[in-house]
Formats: structure tokens, sequence, C-alpha cells
């Protein structure tokens, strides 16, 4: 997630998804016409699957795996992931800016919408997985000087954390939204640097409580929120390994 112009992001994966309703219209012939739309800028096409749940059948939920269409670009950074009734916008490292993101965003929506106009929307989500790296000789780091969010044992803790994971969720307007968020240790290349994940995952808590016509303000409203939750969880000492 980035807030400023950084010479060094962290971001490995942005991603933007829609999940429209079922009483939102879906056929076989949404991916070949969204296709039409974007192939100059994504000309791969590659078989992708996904898991689904079925809640259909009342208590009994059923896991389905549902085949998509990935639409990829030629230096395969970005892709449009299609699946029945879910579109997905992803980039993946080097992320490019939340201007040309954003703009994807809302090209994709409208292609979507003059398609097979959107009746009803059941999620919207916007995530961010940054992969922080910070150079260390320590066997241990102290997370304090670099997180504002993550474990801790206690001032007077006799035990020494080798590895975790936390998470957390966050609530917005209301309770209309809500964001989770994630830190975890990841495995370093070598002894002399420590790496963490933190992910950051903004959506509207409960279906259909965003018109189709207000979705793109929401999710410029959910990058602004994903800002303020992504620099309140570093340090500044943090944020000096972004600027180098």
């Amino acid at each position: 997630m980035v807030s400023e112009h950084y010479p060094n992001p962290p971001v490995v994966e942005a991603v933007c998804e829609f999940i429209f309703s079922s009483d939102t219209p879906w056929d076989s012939t949404v991916p070949g016409l969204l296709y039409e739309k974007i192939k100059q800028d994504y000309p791969i096409k590659e078989t992708r699957n996904r898991q689904s749940i079925d809640t259909s059948r009342g208590n009994k939920q059923q896991i389905e795996v549902v085949e998509g269409i990935a639409f990829i670009s030629a230096d395969r950074n970005s892709q449009i992931l299609t699946v029945p009734r879910i579109v997905a916008i992803v980039y993946t490292k080097p992320y490019p800016s939340w201007d040309i993101f954003f703009k994807r965003i809302k090209e994709i929506y409208k292609y979507i919408n003059d398609i097979q106009p959107i009746t009803s929307i059941d999620r919207i989500g916007l995530m961010y997985v940054d992969k922080i790296i910070i150079p260390s000789q320590e066997p241990t780091l102290d997370l304090e000087e670099y997180f504002n969010f993550r474990p801790e044992l206690g001032e007077n803790s006799p035990f020494e954390m080798i590895n975790f994971s936390l998470d957390c969720t966050l609530t917005f307007n209301d309770n209309r939204d809500i964001c989770r968020v994630s830190l975890r240790d990841a495995m370093a290349k070598d002894k002399t640097e420590s790496v963490f994940i933190l992910s950051t995952d903004y959506s509207i808590a409960m279906p259909k409580t965003i018109e189709p016509s207000s979705a793109i303000e929401w999710i410029d409203s959910a990058h602004t929120s994903l800002i303020e939750v992504f620099e309140s969880s570093i340090t500044e000492k943090t944020r000096d390994i972004f600027r180098s």
C-alpha cells in the first residue's frame, strides 16, 4: 500500500474484486465480449480455477471449483480475471501507481456494465499485499522499531518469539465496511534481512450495501482508508526503507 511516492515501494500485489449478485444476468458470452475491448492491453488468455462456496443447501455448504478466464498483459504484470459474476483487476510488482490502477478499475467496471448492466453487488474488495524487507544482522528483530501493528508477549515475558501470524478486522463507516489486516513473518533469502508480509483487505461487510452507481466512488474512498491503515501499521523507520 503506497500513500506517497516511495522510490522503493513494498507492494507485491494489488487486487480490486467485484462479486455481482445472482440477480445480475451473466452468460458465457461476457468474457469474450470483454476480451474484445481489452485485448490490445491484455493479449494473453489462460484458464483459471477458483473455489466457490455453494450455500443453496441451507447449512450444508459445498465448495465447488469454478472455471474462469484470465486476460494477461504481455509483460504479465497485470491481469483481469473473470469467473461467472466475478471480476478481479490484479497488478503485481512493480506496482505502477494508484492513478493507473484506479483508471483500469474504472475502465473494466464500465466495460462490464456496458456488456451486462450490473443489478447489484454482493462484494467489492480492494486488497494490497506488501512485502517488507528489513536489513538486519541480528538473529531477532525488535518489531516495535518497525511496526505499530505487531504481536506482543508482554514486557516481562520469559519467552522468545521465533515466528508469528497476526490478524485483526477493523470497521469503518458505521460498520458498513471492514478491513482485514494481517502481518506475518516470511522466509528471508539470507541472514542479512528479515521479511514480513503485511496485507490489507478492505471490503463491504454485507452484500448489496453499495449501489452499482456508487461503486467507483466507494473504491476511491476505500483506497484512502487503506492508506490510513497501512501508514498507522508501520513506523517512520520502516518508511525510511521504502524511501531508500
